[in-house]
């Protein structure tokens, strides 16, 4: 997408408000104690934007006027008591996790620095080595060093690896049942990860590593509750994201989000970070109001984390299939809404191409 079209299709910020509806929230804002996020049907004007593209006619026709989204701010003491208990039997993340996620490292990271940080960490390099010499790459001669690894798949990507890895280790500690459901939810935010990339290049983003590392954290709490109760993320589970979170608002007290909100906070992440990260899955909420930056930024996020969860899962990944993905998930029906028309259609024009596909099916089952 060129400069041009890309301040056509930006629109000024502002934050709507629907009927029990408090909206989104993005860099810099905190979630009010009192939130809620009551799922009620919007004015027409972003009812009609929905409607044609894809989405529903009626809201209350899919159940949402009964889904009340609950905040880990206003949940009982007891509630969060309980999750703050089972977060402490967690391994915390390393330093490393914590300096990759500086702001410090984005701005300023040479591949030099990130090659010695990585070194401290002898499984994440023998990840890497594994993933660059992998059939997605066909190198003409295997790679042994880490630098030469760093040089050829990019800074950003090599960063994002460590990430997830070192993310993953927090939630090793698991019986088989349960590690055959976090291997798959790790898949997911794996090939999620790859497409914020590849998305973030097309679209030309300014800031494409705040992306990838937004998607990678964003399947935090989805890594948590499957720990916390498995019922909830297993193969038995509901498959759409909104019964899911029923499910786990009514098992655990909370959804994904809201617990790993909580998470991110007891292990110290930057709190903008955090707010950040916490928007993504509110996109399965209607928005009121003309889209934002910020509500476009989380869009982009909640469409490669639900992608990546539909690959994982051995979901279509034809031109014909992903389109028809587009317009039957309920998850995505406020997609559109949250990016506004112009942004939406070139979004979908950019991840339906051809050759953007090709590149998805290629990596739909890393080595790494």
């Amino acid at each position: 997408m060129s400069s041009k079209a890309k301040r056509s299709a930006s629109v000024r910020a502002d934050t709507g408000r629907c009927s029990g509806h408090q909206g989104s929230f993005g860099a810099g804002e905190s979630v009010p104690p009192n939130h809620q996020a009551v799922l009620m049907p919007c004015k027409a004007a972003t009812q009609k934007e929905a409607t044609e593209h894809g989405a529903v006619k009626d809201v209350k026709s899919y159940g949402y006027d009964g889904f009340r989204w609950l905040s880990g701010d206003e949940v009982s003491n007891l509630v969060r008591t309980s999750l703050e208990q089972q977060f402490e039997s967690l391994p915390r993340p390393p330093r490393s996790f914590h300096e990759l996620l500086s702001l410090h490292f984005v701005a300023r990271a040479s591949s030099n620095y990130l090659g010695e940080l990585v070194a401290a960490e002898p499984i994440v390099v023998a990840r890497i080595l594994a993933r660059v010499n992998s059939s997605l790459y066909g190198t003409r001669a295997p790679i042994e060093r880490l630098g030469q690894a760093i040089t050829f798949l990019g800074l950003h990507s090599v960063r994002n690896i460590c990430l997830r890895y070192l993310l993953n280790e927090s939630f090793k500690l698991a019986n088989s049942s349960v590690k055959k459901t976090l291997n798959r939810i790790s898949e997911a935010s794996s090939i999620a990860t790859d497409l914020a990339e590849r998305v973030a290049r097309r679209l030309e983003l300014e800031d494409p590593a705040s992306l990838t590392t937004q998607v990678v954290l964003s399947f935090t709490g989805h890594l948590a509750c499957a720990l916390i109760e498995p019922s909830t993320s297993n193969s038995e589970a509901p498959t759409g994201l909104l019964q899911r979170f029923e499910q786990q608002q009514a098992s655990i007290g909370l959804a994904a989000p809201e617990v790993g909100r909580l998470l991110l906070i007891s292990w110290g992440l930057p709190k903008q970070l955090i707010n950040k990260v916490a928007a993504i899955d509110r996109v399965l909420l209607p928005l009121e109001g003309p889209p934002s930056p910020t509500s476009q930024s989380a869009a982009v996020a909640f469409l490669c984390a639900r992608l990546g969860e539909h690959l994982a899962n051995d979901g279509p990944n034809k031109p014909g299939d992903f389109e028809a993905w587009l317009k039957s998930d309920n998850d995505l029906r406020f997609l559109a809404s949250h990016f506004g028309q112009a942004y939406y259609v070139g979004v979908v024009q950019t991840i339906s191409a051809p050759d953007f596909l090709e590149g998805i099916r290629a990596a739909v089952k890393p080595q790494d």
